[in-house]
C-alpha cells in the first residue's frame, strides 16, 4: 500500500524523511506556520482545539 505521505505530496518516503517542514508548507505562509509552531512549543496551548482537523494548503513534489 502506498503511504499517506506519497499519495498527498509526491515525496516517497525517504525523500521526505529528515526534512523541513518547508518542504510542504506554502512559501508565503512559512513565517506564519514557524512563528504559530514556537508559540506553541512554548507555551504548550494552540488556539486549535485538541484533535481538531485542519485544512491547510500544501505543495506537492510536481
Amino acid at each position: 500500500m502506498e503511504s499517506q505521505g506519497k499519495r498527498i505530496f509526491g515525496h516517497r518516503g525517504g525523500e521526505a524523511r529528515g526534512q523541513s517542514l518547508d518542504l510542504i508548507i506554502p512559501e508565503q505562509l512559512r513565517a506564519r506556520h514557524w512563528k504559530g509552531f514556537r508559540n506553541i512549543m512554548t507555551t504548550g496551548e494552540s488556539r486549535y482545539g485538541a484533535g481538531d482537523l485542519l485544512s491547510v494548503p500544501g505543495i506537492r513534489k510536481d
